[in-house]
């Protein structure tokens, strides 16, 4: 997706959140042991505006934030042999997020989740071995005030195309400013194929069925700013069935089918699946970030 115009607000990505998983909670320890300069958003990233109470858990989803000279280490409640995860704020730096991963879900995919959850998030060298800081050097306040472009998600760059009988469309980007006009031409002849208007910084078409020639999507803000990309129609996947497990191993092995996995993700989490709807979180944080 190639960026026409690079204006307006960036709109932070906070409505594709699920709620707490409830499959596993976290414990804390602060550094120093009183202070009181961090603070804990929760899934949906509503500020607290305060530091946890005594022996309060924390959860999947939660974003630890951190000012100058605190740090806070966190750890699977009830797994004392899991690895920790710091977030600190040196005095080089005047705030540090990190965002507590979900828990590897039951089910038999546990080990393609957590390499699901490794590709998108890759480990800070700089912290604990258990550290995926999401939102890396981005302060919470410069996020929000400042804005940013509309832009590809970097995690969806790699995808091509869509699926030559799949049905459903399904995209996602981030920043510009809501309403979004969506609109899908053939490239050859610019005939309309389908178009769309949505509230939020991602596209969910029920009906699309794959045309046989290359096709153009572009994506044009309140403001008019627009980018927009060439995709074309591709053969079946390498990575068959339509559990979470096989979207998440096709996100991963075959990047090009990105919007498959993706499409395979929001039929699930439009049918109520929470799971489904931490992974497509995922993938829009991790690709909204600089």
């Amino acid at each position: 997706m190639r960026l026409k115009t690079a204006l307006t607000a960036l709109t932070m990505l906070c409505n594709s959140l699920a709620g707490h998983a409830a499959e596993c909670t976290y414990r804390y320890a602060v550094t120093p042991p009183l202070s009181k300069q961090w603070t804990v958003q929760a899934g949906e990233f509503d500020d607290r505006n305060q530091p946890p109470k005594p022996g309060e858990r924390l959860h999947p989803f939660d974003r630890i934030v951190v000012t100058k000279g605190t740090s806070v280490t966190v750890q699977l409640a009830d797994e004392p042999d899991a690895p920790e995860m710091t977030v600190e704020a040196s005095d080089a730096r005047r705030e540090a997020a990190l965002i507590l991963p979900p828990c590897a879900p039951h089910g038999g995919i546990g080990g393609a989740w957590e390499s699901f959850w490794t590709l998108l998030n890759p480990r800070d060298s700089t912290r604990s071995v258990g550290a995926t800081l999401i939102w890396r050097g981005v302060e919470k306040g410069d996020a929000a005030g400042q804005g940013g472009p509309l832009r590809e998600l970097t995690t969806l760059a790699p995808a091509q195309g869509t699926v030559i009988g799949a049905k459903g469309l399904a995209l996602a980007w981030a920043g510009g400013s809501p309403p979004y006009r969506i609109a899908i031409e053939d490239e050859a002849s610019g005939i309309p194929l389908g178009h769309s208007r949505v509230g939020v910084a991602e596209l969910w078409l029920l009906d699309w069925l794959t045309p046989p020639a290359p096709f153009i999507v572009t994506i044009t803000d309140a403001q008019g700013v627009a980018l927009w990309r060439r995709l074309r129609p591709l053969p079946a996947p390498p990575t068959d069935g339509d559990e979470i497990g096989d979207a998440v191993a096709l996100f991963e092995a075959a990047p090009e089918y990105r919007l498959e996995a993706l499409r395979r993700l929001f039929i699930r989490s439009q049918a109520g699946d929470a799971l489904a709807g931490r992974a497509i979180a995922l993938i829009r944080i991790a690709g909204a970030g600089p």
